[in-house]
């Protein structure tokens, strides 16, 4: 959870002069592992080639409004976050794929993310909680 803590008063920091209705929050799940496991997925272990790759395709067709995978769920690092410009920069031949799996690569070993693509993955979700972060305590 402190992934998420984390990240979460990151964004608070980025936002909080545009209201001060806004307040750090994180999402709590608890998943049925097995019952996930069942399902169409991809676990990425570490940020590799394949990875990259996956990470590149998702975003060329996602910029686009598709969807490059059928997965029912995708595990692996978080890429780091300037992918966008990384991105045109590849697109537009000024970078090699080498140099955008590089710069895209997570900026600490415990950044990984979970996407839930599917009402079915979704259904593995046995219980949700949403917890405000008090920034008093910080």
């Amino acid at each position: 959870m402190s992934q998420a803590k984390e990240w979460a008063l990151k964004k608070f920091s980025d936002y909080k002069e545009i209201s001060q209705k806004l307040f750090p929050t994180i999402i709590v799940l608890k998943l049925d592992i097995e019952k996930l496991r069942k399902l169409n997925g991809q676990v990425f272990d570490n940020p590799s080639t394949q990875w990259a790759q996956f990470v590149y395709n998702c975003r060329r067709v996602g910029k686009h409004g598709g969807l490059y995978h059928t997965d029912d769920y995708v595990c692996g690092p978080l890429a780091d976050g300037k992918i966008v410009p990384l991105l045109k920069r590849l697109e537009s031949q000024r970078i090699s794929f080498g140099q955008f799996h590089q710069g895209i690569m997570p900026y600490t070993e415990i950044s990984n993310q979970l996407s839930l693509n599917t009402i079915n993955a979704v259904r593995c979700i046995t219980q949700m909680e949403v917890k405000r972060i008090d920034i008093k305590k910080i």
